[in-house]
């Protein structure tokens, strides 16, 4: 058995390491305490009230389609009930194909960019006695066919009927037809 001051000795040894390990916890509680108490929240942290207008559920929009060949189409259409609500920021993370032009609560007006041409190209072609108009993407789709006296034609517009004319928009299209009555 070993002295009594030997166990002593070590109780206060331990005695002292609990009562430094105490105050060094004590001092740094009370030093996050007080850093969380007076530390200035981030602006990050502050939640601001947006002023940005958001779409109303009785808004409608303009969807303007803009495609290669230059044309362009405009549709006035309900506004899609998965835009009810958001903002114009919102609006744009959700179709990031759209470039808005206006913006409010009650309309809205947009444009996005087609790679493809529109429908509004034909082609021309004579068989048998009538011009025969197709779409120029699909040559099955009929969009009208005009009697036409081939007597009265020469054998260039002939051949170039029979080959065919590209026309590039509906306009044009009813000015050719015209001429052929």
């Amino acid at each position: 058995m070993l002295p009594k001051f030997y166990y002593d000795r070590h109780r206060r040894k331990k005695q002292k390491r609990f009562l430094i390990f105490g105050i060094i916890f004590f001092v740094l509680a009370a030093g996050l305490t007080a850093f969380i108490w007076t530390r200035t929240p981030a602006v990050t942290d502050v939640v601001k009230p947006s002023n940005q207008p958001t779409l109303q559920t009785n808004a409608t929009m303009e969807l303007t389609t803009l495609y290669s060949c230059g044309h362009s189409s405009t549709r006035l259409l309900p506004l899609p009930k998965e835009l009810y609500g958001k903002s114009q920021e919102e609006v744009s993370l959700l179709h990031p194909e759209w470039s808005i032009l206006n913006f409010n609560g009650t309309f809205m007006v947009a444009e996005q960019k087609e790679s493809v041409e529109c429908d509004d190209h034909f082609l021309l072609r004579l068989r048998d006695d009538c011009i025969v108009v197709t779409n120029s993407k699909d040559e099955t789709k009929v969009v009208t066919e005009q009697k036409i006296n081939r007597s009265m034609l020469t054998k260039e517009d002939i051949e170039i009927l029979t080959a065919g004319i590209l026309i590039n928009s509906e306009y044009e299209l009813l000015e050719i037809l015209e001429s052929f009555q």
